[in-house]
């Protein structure tokens, strides 16, 4: 629950859940889509991925998956693509900002809750939240507890009207460089930074930096509040920039006890979820791999890279198999192989592990539209293979569940200060769930986007 509150995709999005759904799976046949029972598209999805396994290896096979999948739908792909594809070739194309986080703290994502930002006493918010609404009513609330506000983005954001400082930079990772710099240069890090493992190198390379006043300035209030955090809009800033702003709470301290840490708000409401379930390969790097035809298979759940422009269809052109699980028609099954229906979030129930590491409990209120829902199309897919993902499922949700823990205890973390290459502070993120994208086409049409 988010005390009640709802995103405008919440509270409006309902209809676009039940429009032009597919209600049965299709194979191509001749070139053309065709509908067939689950059955017959089962087999030959199963069919042709045993063939490429044999005749290239399982390394051959990928699976990606939405972050809108619950952990159980997610755990159900995960084993799929472990115990029956035997592939490690597991990931999502759902960009991921906090594995900046992930690169800084020894492949751990450490977050906090957003409970803690009503007792802090400054927040560095990075981004527009535009696309996070929910996130920026908390951001209100915690200033109206007692936070001072300092907003970095490209754009005017939700909550500008409480924020002390309103810093508008230009589009690349030198106002974070800065703020680095200067917490350096005025003596202004925590007792104990100069051991952090890469910290002599990030002093080296921040050597020339000159920090701007207002950089001056946000290093010095945040460094010197008691508590303080960093929220950070995942759906605009970067994973470099997010690697910077990890960083920064490292060196000055403010991380690792109450009130003091980072939230990153993705897309998608379960990313920390698929991360615990190892679901982490990049979408962008299995496209190379894809590029340089060693992919042959794709399962592709819940998302739409093609019309997300995260692949073409030239990428897909050498694949021999291209099996998608979708709600509706988009540009990526238009080159598929196989299409199963896929249910929505209002027909599915399970569990997500929200950005600020709360597990949230969902419930069905309608039945699938093609008649199975997610995971149970998942389920049959190992079960055509000989696999039973009965066990796999449980015992993965238990255990991504049992690691999201409230605090990280530094003492265990393997952490590496680093500085990206890319300068790059600001990106949106393609919308790769396509119910998103249907939403958004009904907004532009009203004129509301």
């Amino acid at each position: 629950k988010n005390g009640g509150l709802l995103c405008r995709k919440g509270r409006f999005g309902f209809e676009a859940f039940s429009q032009d759904r597919i209600d049965k799976p299709m194979v191509r046949r001749d070139g053309k889509l065709v509908e067939v029972s689950f059955a017959e598209a089962i087999k030959m999805a199963t069919k042709t991925a045993q063939s490429i396994k044999t005749r290239y290896s399982s390394s051959a096979l990928a699976v990606f998956v939405s972050p809108t999948y619950t952990l159980e739908e997610a755990a159900a792909a995960a084993g799929f693509a472990k115990l029956a594809l035997k592939t490690e070739h597991l990931g999502s194309f759902t960009r991921y900002s906090a594995r900046g986080l992930a690169k800084v703290m020894g492949g751990k994502i450490p977050v906090s809750s957003f409970e803690e930002l009503n007792s802090t006493n400054l927040i560095l918010a990075v981004g527009s939240f535009k696309q996070s609404p929910i996130a920026a009513v908390k951001i209100r609330q915690a200033v109206k507890a007692g936070a001072k506000l300092i907003a970095i983005s490209p754009e005017d954001t939700l909550f500008a009207n409480l924020a002390v400082r309103n810093i508008n930079p230009e589009n690349n990772t030198a106002i974070l460089k800065e703020i680095l710099a200067a917490t350096i240069n005025k003596g202004l890090t925590a007792k104990n930074a100069e051991q952090l493992p890469g910290y002599a190198d990030l002093n080296t390379e921040l050597k020339t930096t000159n920090a701007g006043a207002e950089a001056q300035n946000i290093a010095g209030e945040f460094a010197s509040a008691k508590r303080a955090m960093i929220i950070v809009d995942g759906h605009e800033v970067t994973q470099d920039g997010t690697q910077l702003l990890c960083n920064l709470v490292l060196i000055t301290g403010k991380i690792g006890s109450p009130c003091n840490g980072i939230i990153v708000v993705t897309p998608g409401a379960n990313h920390l979820g698929l991360w615990n379930l190892g679901i982490t390969a990049c979408g962008y790097q299995q496209k190379e791999i894809l590029q340089e035809d060693k992919l042959k298979g794709l399962f592709i759940f819940g998302e739409d890279p093609v019309g997300a422009g995260s692949l073409t269809a030239g990428d897909l052109k050498k694949a021999g198999l291209l099996v998608v699980s979708t709600p509706y028609m988009t540009a990526t099954t238009e080159l598929a192989d196989v299409i199963f229906p896929a249910s929505t979030p209002v027909e599915v129930d399970g569990t997500f592990i929200a950005a600020d590491r709360k597990v949230r409990r969902v419930s069905s209120v309608l039945n699938p539209a093609g008649g199975m829902n997610n995971e149970e199309i998942i389920y049959s897919l190992a079960g055509a293979m000989q696999v039973n993902l009965d066990d796999y499922i449980s015992m993965a949700v238990k255990s991504s569940i049992e690691i999201t823990e409230p605090d990280i205890d530094m003492a265990q973390v393997s952490v590496g200060l680093l500085i990206p290459d890319s300068t790059e502070l600001f990106k949106p993120a393609p919308v790769q769930n396509p119910a998103l994208r249907k939403f958004n086409d009904k907004l532009r049409r009203e004129g509301l986007k």
